[in-house]
């Protein structure tokens, strides 16, 4: 027995942060720093665990509840302890309703915007910045992670987050709900308008205020009376199972959750519009090119079509000049050689050009010899003639006799 009542015992859950875990809805307290952490005297403090919270949450889990009010006032903390709070809310069946009574910072902040349901007092104060204490390249890694936790929670880009966190951004309630960091502000009256008169302006302070109004709340929560809280805006009484269904949701669904999720369809549709506009600018400036290239291919085909132009009207005029000097070479040779008369040269050039070379010199070869009549003799070219013909009569009959002598 003893044996088993120390197993029983190890395995127990010791509540730490949870006022009263026999409520039907019990109420959570966040209201110290997140994780261990070194003061400015070196002394270590510890604040709230993010593994005793997260057995908790998983305790209560355990028990049968439904929901759970986790409240909230801390400058922040641990980045690790931080994760195990933010992964148990997101993963637990618990329905976790956030009230931020004072300020969420830093891990606090991202905490707060786990729950399911944010509801930030109009006093309290929301603040984001990069995380600190890690060499350079985690912190890349530790901003990269937070940024993707606040950006889906919020429906803001990663890009927009970073910029938030780098500028160390405080916000207020109507702030964070204008930017999707809450879902519901609460107007205050009576002793938290009285506590918060005076709104200090760093982290630490205001979280000692807001530990004073929470001390406050604790005392008088039987009292419905002494504290008056509205909420913006207001719950929507009609059934929601038709939205609730459309959103992939439970039945039992509450506006913080639906609110979450149209948030999230809302980025998706930004994200969306920003890509159809970042490739219609792309397809605008692909049509640019082209219609560039179109211009600059024209301007080359027309310098290639003038040069082309040019070469044949060149080379006509060559092979122009070539025929012409062909055709007077041959009329000048025809004259020459007595073929053809010199007062006909320009009509046999004309026909040379007209049928070409080869054909016009087929043709006036195949001409009669153009030759001129002789022109009668002088009398000293007929006495020539004279005796040359009695000259022959002569010696034909000297040469008769030497035949007859022969004989």
């Amino acid at each position: 027995m003893r044996c088993l009542g120390g197993l029983f015992e190890f395995y127990s859950v010791k509540f730490i942060y949870t006022i009263d875990p026999e409520e039907t809805r019990p109420i959570i307290l966040i209201n110290k720093h997140i994780g261990r952490i070194t003061n400015a005297s070196g002394e270590v403090e510890e604040g709230v665990m993010g593994e005793e919270l997260q057995r908790e949450l998983l305790e209560l889990e355990r028990m049968g509840k439904e929901s759970v009010e986790l409240w909230i006032n801390s400058p922040g903390g641990v980045v690790s302890d931080g994760w195990s709070i933010y992964g148990t809310i997101r993963n637990t069946k618990l329905h976790v309703t956030g009230l931020n009574i004072g300020i969420a910072a830093s891990t606090a902040g991202w905490i707060f915007e786990a729950c399911h349901e944010r509801i930030m007092m109009d006093y309290s104060i929301v603040m984001m910045h990069n995380p600190h204490g890690s060499n350079d390249s985690g912190q890349k890694e530790y901003t990269k992670s937070v940024a993707t936790m606040l950006a889906a929670r919020s429906g803001k880009t990663q890009k927009e987050i970073m910029a938030l966190m780098k500028a160390t951004t405080f916000m207020t309630a109507d702030e964070a709900f204008k930017n999707g960091f809450c879902d519901v502000v609460r107007e205050s009256t009576g002793v938290e308008t009285a506590a918060v008169a005076n709104i200090a302006t760093t982290a630490d302070s205001i979280w000692v205020q807001g530990n004073e109004i929470l001390n406050s709340l604790l005392l008088t929560r039987d009292s419905p009376a002494s504290l008056t809280m509205t909420s913006r805006p207001a719950r929507n009484s009609k059934s929601m199972s038709q939205v609730t269904n459309l959103l992939n949701l439970g039945n039992d669904a509450g506006e913080a959750a639906i609110i979450a999720e149209i948030r999230k369809l809302q980025s998706r549709v930004n994200e969306m519009e920003d890509a159809e506009k970042e490739n219609e600018d792309k397809l605008n400036e692909y049509e640019n090119e082209l219609a560039e290239l179109k211009k600059r291919h024209e301007a080359e085909m027309n310098a290639l079509i003038e040069k082309y132009d040019a070469l044949n009207k060149a080379k006509e005029a060559a092979e122009k000049k070539r025929n012409e000097d062909d055709c007077r070479n041959m009329v000048e040779t025809f004259v020459n050689t007595g073929r053809i008369k010199a007062d006909s040269k320009d009509k046999w050039l004309h026909t040379a050009r007209k049928l070409g070379v080869a054909e016009a010199k087929t043709l006036i070869e195949s001409m009669p010899l153009n030759i001129t009549a002789p022109l009668p003799l002088d009398a000293a070219q007929l006495q020539g003639i004279k005796t040359v013909v009695t000259n022959v009569d002569e010696w034909r009959d000297e040469w008769e006799e030497k035949l007859k002598t022969k004989k």
